[in-house]
């Protein structure tokens, strides 16, 4: 596997958009609100924001809802 194979350990709003497809105005909510950590290295209000791919996957895996029926719900 290269570098280049490999998944980005930080996304940009747009690289979330781009491989999440997920709105870039969800995401910009998501980091106003306080709901997924992120870093501005810049330290400045315009600095480009970077997300880490393993909080968003948490975010994600955390508000996921399982099916109830249908061919994916749970047996039981």
């Amino acid at each position: 596997m290269t570098t280049s194979d490999r998944p980005l350990a930080y996304l940009t709003v747009n690289d979330v958009e781009y491989e999440y497809g997920i709105p870039g105005s969800t995401v910009r909510r998501w980091l106003r609100d306080g709901v997924l950590p992120h870093s501005k290295p810049g330290g400045k209000a315009k600095s480009h924001v970077l997300i880490a791919r393993v909080d968003l996957d948490a975010l994600l895996a955390a508000s996921r809802v399982e099916a109830t029926t249908g061919p994916l719900a749970a047996k039981s």
